[in-house]
C-alpha cells in the first residue's frame, strides 16, 4: 500500500525526549507509518511525544493505530500526545478514548 504523499513525518527533537511531528491525514495509508516513526523513537528508552498539530484528518484506522502503539510494550505509557488539532480531538472525544492518552498542548 502506498502512503499519502501529502502524509509527513518528521522529528523535533527536545532536549530531554524525542519528538515526532505528524501532518496530514492520519487514515490507513499512514498509519502504520506513524506506528514505526514513534517506535523508532522509543529505542532511546525516553518518553516519546507525538505532536498532533498538523493532523487535518484522523479515522478509525487512526485511532487504532494510536491505541495499538499503547499496547507496545515498548511504548506503553511513555507516548504522550501533543497538541491535538481539532479533528484528533473530535475522534478522541466522540468515541470516549481520550483518557487512554496522556494529553499535552
Amino acid at each position: 500500500m502506498q502512503a499519502d504523499p501529502d502524509f509527513e513525518l518528521s522529528r523535533d527533537d527536545e532536549a530531554d525526549r524525542p519528538v515526532v511531528v505528524a501532518r496530514g491525514e492520519l487514515d490507513v495509508a499512514t498509519t502504520e507509518s506513524l506506528q514505526k516513526a514513534v517506535i523508532d523513537a522509543i529505542a532511546g528508552g525516553s518518553p516519546v511525544v507525538l505532536d498532533l498539530a498538523g493532523i487535518s484528518f484522523m479515522d478509525s484506522t487512526g485511532l487504532a493505530g494510536l491505541i495499538a502503539l499503547r499496547r507496545v510494550d515498548a511504548v506503553g505509557d511513555r507516548l504522550v500526545l501533543r497538541r491535538p488539532s481539532e479533528a484528533v480531538r473530535r475522534v478522541l472525544e466522540l468515541t470516549a478514548t481520550g483518557e487512554l492518552f496522556d494529553v499535552g498542548d
